[in-house]
């Protein structure tokens, strides 16, 4: 337990009240971040941080329906083995640049190569539990899919940058662990090139059954330009969609094949480990286009800038200057729901 306090500044957005300190907080357990929250409310004073590590618990699981409700403090490569030794995971795979908990998927939404096939977290959000400024816990969605109607009130938070309340647990559906994943490269010459390739792929709905199509550009080896394919389910199914790919273009190569075993999950993507490589998150930028306008704004980029595309989805990564906002909720659309869920702006500081 502990809770500590320091100066600080303000950041941008909505007026800060005129709050005095910025609180750290390490709760043991939920009802004493209710109590946590509900002082800091009473006493003006604004939260910086809160470390869930000791909120980590599985509340339920129950692998027969494909449901799981957690604790948000939980690492995702924690619940990742768990649910691979039941042959099922949450097939999420944010940027490897840190040890992820479920907490901070929520307050910061990534999103990693297998977006195209698997989709991103609020796919699989079917309910959370969140502590709001004031110490008041709140309950959103259910514990099982067939419980979500109406409007959800999870989805608002998702992204929210940890502004809007305190998730300490979540209810997910799960998939099944694929039996087998290929992915293939292709060494490109030119950003013109791959676009005439990307349009030959669209219009032969070659990509329609992707787990992942990627475009990048290794940062020690800007000249070197590879478009990345992967597919995964069953065997024959994964080899039939390879072969289909090879044979629009035989420079097509095979990089990697992953088979399930006992225990074992899909390994982050190679390309992903080598853009990633000493970078983090918050300082990396993120743009969103649509897919068609992709290799327009990535024309624009410095020759030797190093990047991440997805193909299926108009999202790229790279580590040169945003030409637009990143694509994470506008601080305008934060900072008005934070009237509603924090009018006295407790969690205005929150950094984490």
């Amino acid at each position: 337990m502990g809770l500590h306090d320091s100066s600080g500044g303000r950041l941008p957005g909505i007026e800060s009240p005129p709050l005095v300190r910025l609180m750290h907080l390490c709760p043991d357990h939920i009802a004493q971040l209710e109590k946590m929250l509900a002082t800091a409310h009473l006493k003006e004073q604004r939260v910086a941080t809160i470390d869930l590590s000791a909120i980590h618990a599985i509340r339920e699981y129950h692998p027969e329906d494909l449901t799981i409700t957690v604790e948000a403090g939980m690492r995702l490569s924690t619940l990742k083995a768990e649910l691979a030794q039941h042959g099922q995971w949450l097939p999420l795979d944010p940027p490897p640049v840190e040890d992820w908990t479920l907490g901070r998927l929520i307050d910061m939404n990534p999103s990693g190569p297998r977006r195209m096939g698997q989709g991103v977290l609020r796919d699989y959000v079917v309910g959370l539990e969140f502590v709001r400024a004031n110490g008041q816990r709140i309950r959103t969605g259910g514990r099982v899919v067939k419980n979500v109607a109406g409007f959800d009130l999870s989805k608002c938070l998702i992204g929210a940058q940890g502004r809007l309340g305190v998730v300490t647990a979540l209810s997910l559906k799960l998939m099944p662990l694929p039996a087998f994943e290929r992915q293939m490269t292709l060494q490109l010459s030119s950003l013109e090139e791959a676009e005439t390739v990307s349009k030959i792929m669209r219009s032969n709905k070659d990509h329609h059954h992707a787990n992942l199509w990627e475009l990048w550009r290794e940062p020690s080896a800007p000249e070197s330009l590879q478009m990345v394919i992967g597919f995964s389910g069953h065997r024959e199914a994964v080899l039939r969609h390879a072969q289909v790919i090879a044979s629009r273009d035989t420079r097509w190569s095979l990089h990697e094949d992953w088979q399930a075993d006992s225990g074992a999950t899909p390994p982050t993507c190679h390309h992903e480990n080598l853009f990633w490589e000493g970078r983090t998150w918050l300082e990396t930028s993120r743009e969103s286009v649509l897919p068609t306008r992709l290799s327009t704004v990535l024309e624009a980029m410095p020759p030797e800038e190093s990047f991440v595309a997805r193909m299926g989805q108009g999202v790229f990564y790279h580590g040169g200057q945003a030409k637009k906002e990143p694509s994470l909720p506008s601080a305008n659309l934060i900072d008005r729901a934070q009237k509603l869920f924090d009018p006295a702006g407790v969690f205005m500081d929150r950094v984490e």
